[in-house]
């Protein structure tokens, strides 16, 4: 795949021209006072949420990726002044925004190399970036269906151009169809990403809300509380998403967190848990249960 770069005043002109659509895929991820600026400014063009079809939408509706339509520079340059780059692309399409959100919201879940369906969370930019990096072109025509082009911002006037030579108006296919394969995730900062296991943080949303908006509130990216997770569980021996989700019910009753930054003991099951042994205990205790 051959990528060029493009200013952000090139971008001003295509928005000021409209020759094509020009969208905004934001991942709801971010920091709370971010996403309240954000939504402000949803008021003032057209939009979609990319999870309301889905069943945990109405725990997740306030974080679920948005497909917005830039109509005007204004619009565009209160979205840079957010700060929030690394959590959105734009896409250039021929297409209308309902034409747009039927394609991509069946993007929303994949199946990953062991064909378990995840959250493939195409929308956030820095992800997507990355991903599409070890994909063919073939594979980049096919993901990015009716975008003609996508933009990924990689410095403070510098956009990474992503190329469709292929764009359609195609067919919804049921989601989920879209494989995520073994050679995507041979990057150390896709890796990292765990683009393979964010489906853990709409388990903590759906399941420990509270908990997951004292992360947010505190941190201000739920992801790497989650990244966080996958990292200690698989170095804790666990194999599979079930007893990860099992550690991260115990530790939030437990009232710990996997950094284990509390200075004093927890109680836990009626005895006293030193907290740089916490994770060990509760490790056991999911592995026996």
């Amino acid at each position: 795949m051959k990528n060029s770069n493009i200013q952000t005043e090139n971008i001003y002109s295509m928005i000021e021209n409209r020759l094509e659509n020009i969208y905004i895929f934001i991942d709801g991820y971010m920091p709370k006072q971010k996403l309240k600026e954000l939504y402000i400014l949803l008021t003032s063009s057209e939009y979609r949420f990319l999870f309301s079809e889905y069943n945990f939408f109405e725990e997740t509706w306030d974080v679920s990726p948005i497909i917005l339509e830039v109509n005007n520079i204004a619009l565009f340059r209160s979205i840079q002044r957010l700060n929030i780059f690394g959590w959105f692309w734009i896409g250039l399409s021929n297409n209308d925004i309902d034409d747009v959100y039927r394609y991509f919201k069946n993007l929303v879940t994949a199946y990953s190399p062991q064909k378990d369906e995840v959250i493939f969370r195409f929308y956030n930019g820095e992800i997507f970036s990355n991903y599409l990096n070890n994909c063919t072109q073939d594979e980049i025509n096919e993901l990015l269906g009716p975008i003609n082009s996508s933009f990924f911002h990689i410095s403070n006037t510098d956009w990474k151009t992503v190329v469709n030579r292929r764009a359609t108006t195609p067919s919804p296919q049921k989601s989920p169809w879209w494989i995520i394969k073994d050679q995507h995730l041979n990057i150390p900062s896709l890796i990292n990403m765990k683009i393979l296991h964010t489906n853990i943080t709409s388990y903590l949303w759906s399941n420990h809300f509270q908990f997951a908006q004292g992360i947010v509130n505190e941190e201000g990216k739920l992801e790497c509380f989650a990244t966080r997770t996958v990292a200690r569980s698989e170095a804790l021996g666990f194999n599979n998403e079930d007893q990860i989700y099992k550690l991260i019910d115990l530790t939030v009753i437990a009232g710990e967190g996997f950094e284990n930054a509390t200075p004093k003991n927890k109680i836990i099951r009626g005895g006293t848990v030193p907290p740089d042994k916490v994770l060990d205990y509760l490790s056991e205790f999911v592995k026996n249960d």
